[in-house]
């Protein structure tokens, strides 16, 4: 039996969201190499004070999604008995 991988022909959509994925990447990178070597630094560092918190924030998201993703794919796989 030979089990061939799925291409991205046979996942309708799946161009446009590596796509999406890639731009948005593009853009965080972007922001940050402005913030980080363009942006004039601020007086006070208060102006960034909210940082940390939206970091702790998309850290939860990034670990829900893995999670709900890691528990889709078990529920989809074959069981190997």
């Amino acid at each position: 039996m030979t089990v061939t991988a799925p291409t991205s022909a046979s996942r309708p959509g799946a161009a446009s969201a590596i796509a999406a994925i890639l731009v948005i990447s593009a853009a965080a990178s972007l922001f940050l190499f402005w913030l980080i070597y363009i942006h004039p630094a601020a007086a006070t560092s208060a102006q960034y004070a909210f940082l940390p918190a939206m970091n702790a924030v998309f850290n939860g998201l990034a670990a829900t999604a893995l999670l709900i993703g890691f528990t889709f794919i078990r529920a989809h796989s074959p069981r190997q008995d």
